[in-house]
């Protein structure tokens, strides 16, 4: 265990110094500009439309820079050759790739706390009413980022850093969109289609499972049974990929 939270800690400073962080700002400023632009043109509610552009601007720019750390969060170790210094030590893989992944999880935490902390200053600043099931919102965009890292570094350890990227970015794209369209009269009327849609769920990750900003701006209320489906889901799912990285991870040549 104190092997992976050392790896951990180096993984996590090495994120740091890579400057992603920047990103916060970008965003953050982009969360109050669309604030204020909301709260000058907007004729319904100001404060709910606010918190819907911080949260999602926040879910999205976490999860594209889970995307982007994952790609090259192991290949630039082997590429370097680093791995291969770690793991002369008596330091087994499995820990190795479990202190990178949670080195780079702490990372997109702080990236998520610090962004969505903006984003409720801001509708708390334009009368919004803080409500604790936000944060469930908070927590599972962090899941879902951390499920599209684990999607990308799967990927990355079969191929190259490229092809990961683009591949992840259509998951998380039909990840959102399948369960979407199954709801669709077009999709319903045609059964082949619907049958294969659904059969494809149990393959791509259903982030719109675990994506309940929605409900939560629309009503401020958590469903107890949404909240436990879509926490059991999200963990079930980055456990399972944890796995197929280890064990890819132990099969892959490091020649």
């Amino acid at each position: 265990m104190n092997k992976i939270l050392l790896i951990a800690k180096y993984s996590f400073r090495d994120t740091l110094r890579s400057k992603l962080m920047i990103n916060v700002i970008w965003v953050s400023l982009g969360v109050l500009l669309l604030t204020y632009v909301t709260s000058e043109f907007s004729y319904g509610n100001v404060s709910k439309v606010a918190l819907d552009f911080g949260l999602s601007l926040s879910s999205l720019a976490t999860s594209f820079i889970a995307i982007f750390i994952g790609a090259s969060l192991l290949s630039n170790e082997i590429e370097n050759r680093t791995a291969y210094i770690t793991l002369s030590r008596p330091v087994s893989r499995m820990a190795f790739i479990l202190g990178k992944i949670l080195g780079t999880s702490i990372f997109l935490f702080l990236n998520t706390f610090l962004i969505s902390s903006v984003a409720l200053l801001c509708y708390v600043g334009v009368g919004g009413i803080f409500h604790f099931s936000i944060l469930w919102s908070i927590l599972f965009s962090l899941l879902e980022a951390i499920i599209l890292l684990m999607v990308v570094l799967n990927f990355s350890l079969i191929s190259n850093k490229v092809i990961s990227i683009i591949n992840t970015l259509a998951i998380f794209v039909l990840g959102h969109a399948i369960p979407t369209s199954l709801n669709l009269n077009f999709i319903k009327n045609r059964p082949e289609l619907e049958s294969m849609l659904k059969l494809s769920t149990y393959f791509i990750p259903n982030l719109d499972k675990i994506n309940v900003k929605n409900q939560i701006i629309l009503t401020n209320f958590s469903n107890s049974d949404l909240i436990v489906n879509a926490t059991l889901y999200s963990t079930f799912y980055i456990l399972f990929l944890i796995f197929l990285s280890i064990l890819i991870f132990n099969k892959k040549e490091l020649n």
